[in-house]
């Protein structure tokens, strides 16, 4: 199972989210899902706007500053490097296409 994030066009791949990284973002996505009303399915294939994006990075900023982030690095490193690819595309103005498995 992995999630893939291509440009708007669908035709580069720009980043791909494997088991581990689906499943350390499970809590950032429902909680995404509960602000938006809008799932991101790593069975299904969706859009990210930037400014959803921009909700996700939210989410993760409130996460990192409720959790004991030295208890579970690997979760911790693969939560902040996705608020960074985010915030990328962002400063780039990316839309982004998500293809699920």
């Amino acid at each position: 199972m992995a999630l893939d994030l291509y440009d708007a066009t669908g035709k580069e791949l720009l980043y791909s989210i494997d088991d581990a990284g689906l499943t350390a973002l499970e809590p950032i996505f429902l909680t995404y899902q509960h602000w938006t009303g809008i799932p991101i399915d790593p069975y299904a294939d969706g859009r990210l706007s930037q400014e959803n994006a921009a909700t996700l990075i939210r989410i993760i900023d409130q996460w990192a500053l409720t959790e004991r982030l030295e208890i579970d690095r690997p979760r911790t490193i693969e939560i902040l490097s996705f608020r960074g690819i985010l915030n990328y595309f962002i400063l780039r103005k990316t839309d982004l296409l998500l293809r699920g498995d």
